[in-house]
C-alpha cells in the first residue's frame, strides 16, 4: 500500500481519504471515475455469461452486459488517469477465463504499472457451513501462473444480513485463511463486509497481524444499515490499527462519522 500513499499524497497515509468508485460495471461509469479527481479507486466485477466465452463486467445474472474485460483493460491502459484498481471475479469461470486474457494485456507488467495499484479480487473461503464462489486453491494458482506480482484481495463469503449471529469472522474463519496466504509472496488485502466488524474485532486484528505487509479494505453490502453498531465497529477498529492498514469502500454517511469521531 506504500505505492498508493506515494501517488496520493493528499491521502496523509490515512486509508479513510482514499475515495472508491463501487461497482464500476458500465462504460460510462469507468470514464466518470477516470474522470473524477475525487476519486483514487475503483473497484469493478468481472462475469462470465456461460455458454458465452466472452468476459463481462456485471455483477452477475441480476446485471446483463455487454461492456467486456477487453474494452475495459483497453479504456484503463488507455487512459491519462493513474488510479487503484480492484477487479472482484464473480465466478469461478469468470476468474479462470480471465487469467489469461489479463496476462496478455500484462506483457512486461504493463498493467500492474499503469495502475496505482491492481488487486485481483475473489471469495475464496467459506463462512458457518457456506462455500464460496471460487475454489481457494485454484484461484491463487490460477493468479500465480498468469499474474504473478499482482497483489491479491481476498475474502470469504458472507451471505448472511449484518443483523443475523453468524454475521461474523470468527477465530476459525482467520486461522483458515492466514494460513492459506501464508506462503504468497505478493501483499494481500482481506476484503471485509463491514457490517460484520463490530462483531469481529479480535479476529480481524490478528489476521492483520499476521504479516506485515497484511491489510484491510472495508467494503459495504447495501442491505446493511448504517446504524451505530456499524459505525462503532469501524471506528473502533480503525483507532486500533494504524491508519495506512485500513481502505474504506463504505457510504459518505459512515465516512463523515469516522472522520468528526
Amino acid at each position: 500500500m506504500n505505492r498508493l500513499f506515494d501517488l496520493f499524497p493528499s491521502a496523509q497515509n490515512d486509508g479513510i481519504n482514499l475515495m472508491w468508485s463501487h461497482r464500476t460495471n458500465s462504460r460510462m461509469l469507468l470514464e466518470r471515475a477516470l474522470s473524477n479527481s475525487d476519486i483514487q479507486l475503483i473497484e469493478a466485477d468481472v462475469f462470465l455469461f456461460e455458454p458465452s466465452e466472452e468476459v463481462v463486467i456485471s455483477h452477475g445474472h441480476d446485471e446483463p452486459s455487454n461492456f467486456t474485460l477487453n474494452d475495459f483493460i483497453d479504456i484503463i491502459l488507455t487512459s491519462s488517469e493513474r488510479k487503484g484498481l480492484k477487479l472482484d471475479f464473480k465466478s469461478h469461470a469468470a476468474a479462470m477465463k480471465s487469467m489469461p486474457l489479463l496476462q496478455s494485456f500484462n506483457n512486461e507488467d504493463r498493467l500492474i504499472e499503469k495502475v496505482a495499484i491492481l488487486w485481483l479480487n475473489a471469495d475464496i473461503l467459506g463462512s458457518a457451513g457456506n462455500k464460496p464462489r471460487i475454489l481457494g486453491k485454484d484461484f491463487l494458482e490460477a493468479c500465480a501462473r498468469f499474474m504473478p506480482h499482482a497483489p491479491l484481495s481476498l475474502s470469504w463469503a458472507t451471505p448472511y444480513q449484518s443483523s443475523d449471529p453468524n454475521a461474523i469472522y470468527t477465530t476459525e474463519m482467520v486461522a483458515e485463511m492466514i494460513a492459506i496466504t501464508e506462503q504468497l509472496t505478493v501483499p494481500v488485502t482481506f476484503a471485509i463486509r463491514a457490517g460484520y466488524v463490530e462483531r469481529s474485532l479480535e479476529p480481524l486484528k490478528v489476521l492483520l497481524n499476521a504479516k506485515e505487509t497484511n491489510t484491510l479494505s472495508l467494503w459495504h453490502a447495501a442491505s446493511d444499515p448504517v446504524d451505530e453498531l456499524y459505525v462503532a465497529g469501524l471506528e473502533q477498529l480503525r483507532n486500533a490499527v494504524d491508519k495506512d492498514k485500513i481502505l474504506f469502500d463504505v457510504p459518505a454517511e459512515a465516512l463523515s462519522r469516522l472522520r468528526a469521531a
